[in-house]
């Protein structure tokens, strides 16, 4: 991974922590399966007390391909946080390298540098140019909280006075994804305080995914789980792109971190509150009593209702928190919301942002192999271009005039090509002036999604017409101009359903409205302690989109359905999922039956359906039917469909046969590994894979102007063109006779 290098602050002593870092859970196959098993989630919970040692490779940090140093200068540089409540005693890096066999060795090496501090400069040898291992040890003094690994490849291939192009094909240093950091570490006492929440439940500096557990004395009704709905949700906006799951317990405390939710008379074993019973109805912050430097957050009020003020008061901010507890005794919240207000979404109806606000890398860059500019936002995930121009770049720059002509600007959008241009150095006037240009570009609508990905990425050239000219790649800078921006021209906000993709990448229909007011979670009256963290899990990654607590959500019980008709639904289907109501089983795409699940059978007229709208249903049946034949009990499926009561309206159900965890289907949602493959109508879940199907009824969400919606209309039902035009002729015809008729008729009065 190759990464423009920044300077950063000299290192200074400071208290330091353990190094976290995002999991990136590679693809395994094309729309069908991944590798990336879930964990169980609540053995994860208790990683950050599981030991004073650990070691992460550079591919968890987020070198998936290695680091790759190219020029006669190359950089790449990895970023690295850590957390506030672990002391880092020792660290050393294992570096695996490989280079170029045909390099001048002794004018290269390599330098090592922890946030700008040099800790090693590498010689480089002809006998191990196929590889080379190497350990470096680094002071503890010169880790931060926030840190860059930064990699300095010095580089030459040519005898001394003769010349030598800096960007020759010899001139390259691969450093293995497999190599990695091993850091030795204490834990430290910090005072707790409840002004300083989320801390240290969850750490910004942490980039692993958030795995939090909720503790509860028994099975929690509908308003104790809306209340750890509130909560979970508050901490599932904090966690943002890292994700987070919430893990259940009933009658014990989790061991590491965790929530506690008490009302009334409840106790849970090892947590002695009794001293402070009268002060019930508060929020606290506490020591675990039996894991060190962990930390328990407890709800404890005289109702159920009590604990969705607490979490309401705790989540929205009205609360006063201070110290180690804090009364709760009302909240104010606005019910309703408009779409698509929630701050962590683009207005499109506002028909342009400035990109620089979305900035995830410096505008500027330098020398002559670098670092795409990159840009990273949310589009609320019914976005709909009403034509192919609808939505457009207009990326300006910058760039120093040592450049040469046929330096170029590639611009990519998630991740895909979408065009680029030779840098205009046309309006030079002298040889001091930088070189300005504009890249107007269109955004197709295939490449939308839930969160968005520009990059910028400049290709410089130096000038070779004096090839033996000494150059210095310092000087070659370039700029993406901070008045960039995206333009929505005519775009609609609507969606082509079932789309379980919208959901996994962008919470949608729920993250339509940021307080989820729109939205009721459905449980079986005694839900077991997976179900109940599955729907914790699925309602923090919503928030995750929205960046705000789900506020307004309602809970009930499933046999209570009828009650919320008008409202999106979230569904934990019970153990026997076949005691889901008739309502939902007679349209889901699955029925549930001898501890497993069977797919239905498609008829001919849903199997022409989906030949005109481009979906091979018959063979998307045939192969999710093998999966759940093969995974027998052991297979979990999320679907969606339409409400059965309200055509705007869908329903989302997490279902499992009888040997699986619905844990692991949330997890589903919330790893980038298999994330990916959650998309159409119906997405399995088994062992080793997760896969999803376009299965189900067709069915849409939100409002098109006449003229689109009359074409899509159309398009979707071809064979009806023969039928129009067919009374197109006929009505013709009787309006032609008619005219002809009254034409004959006058001529004959004359």
């Amino acid at each position: 991974m190759s990464a423009q290098h920044k300077p950063n602050p000299p290192a200074r002593w400071a208290r330091v922590c353990l190094i976290t870092t995002a999991l990136l859970c590679p693809a395994a196959t094309f729309a069908a399966q991944s590798d990336a098993t879930v964990d169980n989630a609540a053995e994860r919970s208790d990683l950050v007390f599981a030991g004073q040692r650990q070691t992460i490779n550079f591919e968890t940090l987020g070198a998936r391909d290695g680091l790759r140093l190219r020029t006669v200068q190359g950089y790449a540089s990895m970023p690295l946080n850590v957390r506030r409540d672990q002391l880092v005693t020792k660290a050393h890096l294992d570096l695996h390298i490989t280079h170029s066999p045909a390099l001048r060795f002794e004018f290269s090496h390599l330098n090592v540098l922890i946030n700008d501090e040099p800790v090693a400069t590498l010689p480089l040898e002809l006998d191990s140019a196929t590889g080379r291992d190497v350990s470096i040890a680094i002071q503890p003094a010169l880790l931060q909280r926030n840190n860059r690994i930064t990699f300095e490849g010095i580089l030459h291939y040519a005898p001394p006075n003769e010349c030598e192009d800096p960007t020759h094909s010899s001139l390259w240093l691969h450093i293995s994804k497999n190599s990695s950091i091993k850091l030795e570490y204490q834990y430290l006492d910090l005072d707790l305080d409840l002004k300083d929440l989320p801390l240290p439940l969850f750490d910004p500096s942490d980039q692993r995914t958030l795995t939090l557990p909720f503790a509860f004395a028994s099975a929690p009704g509908p308003e104790s789980r809306k209340a750890a709905a509130i909560v979970a949700s508050w901490f599932g906006a904090a966690a943002s792109y890292r994700g987070a799951t919430f893990p259940v317990r009933y009658g014990e405390l989790p061991s590491g971190h965790g929530v506690v939710m008490l009302s009334g008379e409840q106790r849970l074993a090892g947590l002695n509150m009794d001293n402070i019973a009268d002060l019930n109805n508060r929020v606290f912050l506490i020591d675990h009593p039996t894991t060190p430097q962990a930390a328990l957050l407890v709800l404890w009020g005289r109702t159920d209702a009590d604990l969705v003020t607490l979490a309401t008061g705790l989540a929205a901010g009205d609360a006063v928190l201070d110290g180690s507890s804090a009364s709760v005794t009302s909240t104010q919240i606005a019910e309703q919301r408009d779409d698509w207000d929630a701050q962590g979404w683009i207005n499109v109806d506002d028909g342009e942002y400035v990109l620089a606000q979305a900035a995830s890398s410096d505008l500027t860059v330098w020398g002559l192999t670098t670092a795409p500019v990159s840009y990273e936002f949310s589009l609320p995930p019914d976005t709909y271009p009403l034509s192919e121009n609808s939505i457009e770049l207009d990326l300006g720059y910058r760039v120093t005039p040592i450049a040469a002509e046929r330096s170029a600007l590639n611009v990519s959008y998630n991740r895909e090509f979408i065009g680029g241009a030779e840098l205009d150095f046309s309006n030079l006037s002298s040889d001091k002036d930088d070189a300005i240009g504009d890249l107007e570009l269109s955004v197709p609508q295939e490449l939308l999604s839930g969160r968005n990905r520009i990059d910028a990425d400049f290709h410089l050239r130096r000038n070779t017409h004096r090839v033996c000219e000494d150059f210095d790649p310092f000087a070659m800078r370039a700029a993406m101009d901070p008045g960039s921006k995206i333009t929505f021209k005519k775009v609609a906000h609507f969606a082509e359903l079932p789309a379980l993709e919208k959901f996994a990448n962008g919470g949608y229909p729920y993250s339509r409205k940021a307080n989820l007011n729109d939205t009721v979670l459905l449980l079986p009256a005694q839900p077991d302690a997976q179900r109940l963290g599955a729907a914790l899990t699925l309602v923090g990654h919503v928030a995750r989109w929205t960046g705000e607590p789900a506020l307004s959500l309602a809970s009930a019980d499933l046999s209570e359905i009828q009650r919320y008709s008008d409202k999106d639904m979230l569904v934990i289907a019970p153990p026997q999922a076949s005691d889901l109501p008739e309502s939902l089983r007679a349209v889901s795409p699955i029925a549930f039956q001898d501890g497993g699940v069977k797919v239905r059978a498609v008829n001919r007229l849903q199997r022409l359906q989906g030949r005109i709208i481009g979906r091979d249903v018959a063979s998307a049946y045939d192969v999710a039917s093998e999966v759940a034949m093969d995974a027998g009990t052991n297979v979990g499926a999320l679907m969606q469909y339409q409400s059965p009561w309200q055509a705007q309206r869908s329903v989302i159900v997490l279902g499992t046969g009888k040997m699986a965890k619905p844990m692991d289907v949330a997890q589903s949602v919330i790893e980038p590994g298999s994330a990916q493959y959650v998309r159409g109508g119906l997405a399995l879940t088994t062992k080793d894979n997760v896969s999803g199907y376009a299965l189900g009824k067709p069915y849409s969400h939100g409002k098109l102007p006449l003229w689109y919606a009359t074409k899509r209309w159309f398009q979707h039902r071809p064979y009806l063109l023969f039928a129009v035009g067919v009374l197109a002729v006929i009505l013709f015809g009787l309006i032609l006779v008619k005219l002809l008729r009254l034409m004959a008729g006058k001529r004959t009065k004359e």
